[in-house]
């Protein structure tokens, strides 16, 4: 949650709103530093309130779930994710307006809830995570449209009402970009156990080898001694024994 975390200390301490206006990622002039951390920075308390709670309450389950690690490439991929997909709308149609905030990322997380855990309940009364999520999804989105003109949208003077459909639709991306991540992830863990499979059986094949080397020196040795061995030996000898002691 340390993305949350800095997102709040940012809106905390950036009163005069200086710093948030200088971090905005233009959609028709994307500069590298914005493209990275305009997702930190937010347009308003309402914006960053709605933010706030969906990815610490839904985000924290899915930590939770999947792993740290995990989180933060699924994070990252929303929030980058939905950045360019910005970009690339604007470029299409001409937009000149700018973006930050991570709504992609709240969406993303109401997502990928529904899809992992579509029978839960939180209320007894409240329908199954299946449809609360994707109404949940829905009226977030709303908000995104309703809050300040969409809450992490600042519009230039003159910008058409196309530009600001590009907006949404990059804030939006979080959803599929979530429903990607969530189908894949059964994939990637495949993969995974496959790569640590056969760095496992590297590993156990190399110390046959040693071992298969370490009893033909040893067998030197009591045939003609020690000092039969060479340089090379020894010091692989050496190695052998500093290996199997951490072993």
């Amino acid at each position: 949650m340390a993305f949350v975390t800095v997102s709040v200390v940012l809106f905390l301490v950036d009163s005069d709103r200086q710093l948030y206006l200088g971090q905005l990622l233009r959609l028709d002039a994307p500069t590298l530093r914005d493209f990275l951390t305009s997702h930190l920075f937010h347009a308003n308390g309402y914006h960053l309130s709605f933010n706030l709670v969906v990815i610490v309450v839904a985000g924290g389950v899915l930590e939770w779930r999947w792993g740290t690690l995990s989180f933060i490439v699924f994070y990252v991929l929303c929030a980058l994710g939905a950045g360019a997909v910005g970009i690339v709308c604007a470029a299409l149609i001409g937009s000149s307006l700018t973006a930050c905030g991570a709504s992609s990322v709240a969406l993303g997380c109401l997502v990928a809830i529904g899809l992992l855990y579509p029978e839960h309940r939180l209320v007894r009364c409240l329908p199954p995570m299946k449809h609360l999520t994707w109404i949940l999804t829905l009226a977030g989105a709303t908000g995104l449209v309703l809050v300040g003109r969409g809450a992490s949208a600042v519009a230039v003077e003159g910008a058409e009402q196309a530009g600001e459909s590009v907006f949404l639709l990059g804030q939006l991306a979080g959803v599929p970009l979530a429903l990607l991540f969530v189908r894949l992830g059964p994939v990637f863990a495949t993969c995974k156990d496959r790569w640590r499979r056969r760095r496992e059986d590297d590993r156990q094949k190399r110390v046959v080898e040693i071992r298969e080397r370490v009893d033909e020196l040893l067998d030197k040795i009591t045939a003609e001694g020690s000092g039969s061995l060479t340089r090379d030996e020894r010091a692989f000898l050496h190695r052998a024994s500093k290996h199997f002691r951490k072993d």
